[in-house]
C-alpha cells in the first residue's frame, strides 16, 4: 500500500473514533422488584439490576434515565422510550434500553397473525400497572431514528419472544433476551442480580470502565459488547431450573439467551 494511501485510511480511522467518541448515546434502565397488579410475585434485585446497570452507563458518559417498581408504568416507559428516540436523531448516536423484571407468555390464540405471532402467542413485559405487549414496545421502537444503533436487552421470562416484532426497527440494532421465548429466566442470586443476563451486562460494562481508567480509549463495537454477554453463559448457565412451557407440560432445561442483530459487528455502541 502506498505510504500516502496508508496515512489517508490512519486519518479517517481517527477521525471515525473521534465522531464515535462524540456521538451522543441515551439510556433507559428499568427495573421491576414489586407491582401493583394483583397475583404478580415480587422479584429480587430486578430494580437494582436497573440501578447498577444505568451507574455504569452514566460512567461511560450516557444520558440516563432509570424507571424502578411505581416509576415503571405503562405510560411512564413508552413516554420514555418515545423520549430518547427523539433526542438521538444523529448520526452515529446510540440508544440502549435495559429492562428487568417479569416477563409474561400469553396464552394460545389462533387470532394471531402467524407473520407477527409464529407460535400464535404474544410475549409481554411486566410493568407495575399493566402489561406492556411485545407489538406496543415495537410500535414504539419502531419510531427511533433509523441513524441511531440500538442495543435492547431484556431480563426476563420469556424475553426472547419480544425480539422478532422489536427487529422491525428499520435500523441497526442488537437485541439479547435473557431466555427463549417458551422458556422462563431465572433469578441469579448466586451472582447478586436479578438475572444472569444483568449481571453479565454489568461485569462487561465493569471492563469497558475499567480498560478506559488504565488508558485504553476504544470504543466498543456492537459485536464486542455481544461477545462479552455470551462469554460466560455456558460455565454459569448450567443449573437445570428454566422452565420450558412450549407444548403445555412444563419441562426442565438450560437456559439459553436469544439474540438477534442487524447491526453490524463493528458499529460504534459504547
Amino acid at each position: 500500500m502506498p505510504e500516502n494511501e496508508q496515512k489517508m485510511n490512519w486519518l479517517l480511522a481517527d477521525l471515525d473514533l473521534h465522531l464515535a467518541r462524540q456521538a451522543p448515546r441515551f439510556a433507559l434502565c428499568v427495573g421491576l422488584d414489586q407491582y401493583g397488579i394483583k397475583g404478580v410475585p415480587e422479584l429480587t434485585g430486578c430494580a437494582d439490576d436497573a440501578r447498577q446497570v444505568g451507574a455504569r452507563l452514566k460512567k461511560l458518559g450516557f444520558h440516563l434515565k432509570v424507571l424502578t417498581d411505581q416509576q415503571a408504568t405503562l405510560e411512564s416507559v413508552a413516554t420514555a422510550l418515545g423520549q430518547i428516540g427523539r433526542l438521538a436523531d444523529s448520526v452515529g448516536s446510540t440508544i440502549v434500553y435495559f429492562h428487568s423484571g417479569h416477563g409474561f407468555r400469553g396464552e394460545f390464540d389462533r387470532r394471531l397473525l402467524v407473520d407477527a405471532e409464529w407460535d400464535h402467542r404474544q410475549e409481554s413485559l411486566v410493568l407495575f400497572n399493566g402489561l406492556f405487549a411485545d407489538d406496543a414496545l415495537a410500535s414504539v421502537v419502531s419510531k427511533w431514528p433509523r441513524r441511531a444503533t440500538a442495543a435492547i436487552l431484556v431480563d426476563a421470562c420469556h424475553g426472547g419472544g419480544l425480539g422478532p416484532d422489536l427487529m422491525r426497527r428499520d435500523g441497526p440494532t442488537l437485541f439479547v433476551g435473557s431466555s427463549e421465548e417458551d422458556a422462563t429466566s431465572m433469578v441469579a442470586s448466586n451472582l447478586r442480580a436479578g438475572g444472569y443476563l444483568s449481571s453479565f451486562f454489568r461485569t462487561a460494562l465493569d471492563e469497558i470502565i475499567a480498560a478506559r481508567g488504565a488508558g485504553h480509549d476504544a470504543i466498543v463495537g456492537v459485536g464486542d459488547l455481544e461477545d462479552a454477554l455470551l462469554a460466560n453463559w455456558p460455565a454459569i448457565c448450567c443449573h437445570h431450573e428454566s422452565m420450558y412451557l412450549s407444548d403445555g407440560r412444563p419441562t426442565r432445561g438450560r437456559q439459553w439467551p436469544t439474540v438477534y442483530r442487524t447491526a453490524r459487528r463493528e458499529l460504534p455502541l459504547i
